[in-house]
């Protein structure tokens, strides 16, 4: 069969000694667990090893919406036309390549006048607006650019070559910075599964069965052994992803030990 969700499952029920399924959106037990469960569980091992067919690159920038016109609103400060601005009031943003009113041009924080207006709080009104201008998110206080991760980020591997550096920062789904473009090397979340790596999709059949073992059993020693048996596997397919392309290693054993309570049987290998 080819790789899928429902043949993971399988994977995983056979493993456990379940009933398998034919489709995730059976009414049994095990379809039901599997349907809630799966993509959670995905998630969490793609991000456990930075799997080579799960790394990805990206050139990012912040999202610049068009300043039109910078004017006095009336009570000194500075109004900003921007047409279809996502802003609301308290917003950090900030505002570059404004000609005429330079002064505007630093982070600020916002009063949304209107869908197309915003007043910058605690400003001084000086100059005449003449042409140009942009405007993008920041963060409250030490980042001037706030930029959304891919849509598709699981964890950072590095930034602009590095992989802890003052200049950013990742918060949420964002990435804090003093400066852009940045170039990031992440881990990405593939729901397609006939993309995965047959050897990481082997694997995460033994995780998968692992961690939903006891919910179908309420069986310590089943769930037991198949600890030992994803212990054994997972070790294995990250010697192979490792000698195929070396890749920046990143573990996580002490938090996937915490969530589990299985440290005291032996300590997970991703180390």
């Amino acid at each position: 069969m080819a790789q899928s969700a429902v043949d993971l499952a399988n994977n995983a029920l056979e493993r456990i000694g379940a009933r398998s399924i034919t489709s995730l959106g059976d009414a049994s037990t095990e379809a039901v667990l599997m349907n809630a469960r799966l993509d959670q569980l995905r998630q969490t091992f793609l991000r456990i090893h930075p799997w080579n067919f799960a790394v990805d690159r990206k050139n990012l920038n912040p999202t610049w919406y068009t300043i039109t016109n910078v004017v006095n609103n009336g009570s000194g400060l500075y109004r900003v036309t921007t047409a279809g601005h996502p802003f609301s009031t308290d917003d950090s943003v900030t505002i570059e390549q404004v000609v005429g009113t330079e002064g505007v041009n630093q982070t600020w924080q916002v009063t949304k006048i209107d869908a197309n207006t915003i007043d910058l709080q605690s400003s001084t009104f000086a100059g005449t607006y003449t042409s140009g201008g942009r405007v993008t998110t920041a963060s409250a206080f030490d980042f001037p650019y706030k930029i959304a991760l891919p849509s598709n980020w699981l964890r950072n591997l590095r930034v602009n070559e590095s992989v802890h550096n003052d200049d950013w920062r990742i918060e949420g789904k964002f990435i804090l910075a003093l400066s852009y473009p940045l170039q990031i090397k992440y881990v990405k979340d593939v729901t397609d599964y006939t993309q995965m790596d047959v050897a990481f999709y082997d694997v995460f059949g033994a995780f998968v069965a692992w961690r939903l073992s006891f919910k179908l059993t309420q069986s310590e020693s089943i769930r037991k052994q198949l600890f030992d048996e994803y212990r054994l596997a997972v070790g294995q397919a990250r010697f192979i992803d490792a000698t195929e392309d070396p890749a920046e290693e990143m573990t996580a054993n002490d938090w996937v030990d915490s969530r589990t309570g299985l440290a005291r049987y032996v300590r997970d290998p991703l180390t």
